[in-house]
């Protein structure tokens, strides 16, 4: 089960858990990330501005002015900032964008 735009109660993930679910939960930015860790999910999708041109933030910020994070540099930030396995989502279309994702 994916989650965009928020991350579930650790209770709910642990609900999926107990029937065998996997949870992957969205995130826009390395403190979103930090929060799907917390939540016990399995993975986060590391979705950068690329997609679709919009971003599934869990809250606005008005000082970016809608402006969000590139995928390849939101990949770097996430991997950084917590263990969990990563899908990166986003505006990939030629091989050497899969290659630096992948790196």
């Amino acid at each position: 089960v994916s989650f965009h735009f928020g991350v579930p109660s650790r209770e709910v993930v642990d609900s999926l858990h107990r029937v065998g679910t996997f949870a992957l939960v969205g995130a826009t930015t390395a403190d979103e990330a930090r929060a799907v860790e917390q939540s016990g999910a399995d993975a986060v999708i590391a979705q950068g501005m690329e997609a679709g041109g919009h971003q599934g933030t869990h809250r606005d910020n008005p000082e970016t002015g809608g402006a969000g994070t590139g995928l390849l540099s939101l990949v770097a930030q996430v991997r950084e900032a917590v263990s969990l396995p990563i899908v990166a989502a986003g505006g990939i279309m030629r091989g050497g964008q899969i290659a630096a994702v992948l790196a």
